[in-house]
């Protein structure tokens, strides 16, 4: 959040952000707006996605369907797999498809250090 403040009071036009939390960044992304600051968020959707002029990235609930679709395929529906989520609030995290039924051996979500 102080690197937007920041680049709003060095007057830039243009913030690309790639954020780390969902939540936390929407008020700096706001304010930067509300100073004429265009924003662009990038790989990471944040939850209120109205608060930036764009989203540029994959959608991440189909794109991983279809590779754990692939997968399935490739194991012919058979064995055990481990699930690894990205960090608690991310894209990975919240948007992996559930409808998925399979035997998840190990499921874990990384921490950022």
């Amino acid at each position: 959040m102080s690197q937007i403040e920041q680049a709003v009071t060095l007057g830039v036009d243009g913030i690309i952000i790639e954020p780390v939390s969902t939540d936390d960044i929407v008020k700096a992304v706001k304010d930067a707006e509300k100073a004429g600051v265009k924003v662009v968020i990038l790989n990471q959707r944040i939850s209120d996605q109205n608060a930036a002029d764009t989203f540029v990235g994959a959608d991440n609930e189909s794109t991983g369907a279809a590779l754990m679709k692939k997968v399935m395929e490739d194991l012919d529906r058979k064995g055990n797999i481990v699930e690894l989520l990205g960090p608690m609030g991310s894209d990975g995290q919240e948007q992996f498809p559930r409808e998925l039924r399979i035997r998840v051996r190990f499921l874990q979500t990384f921490a950022l250090i």
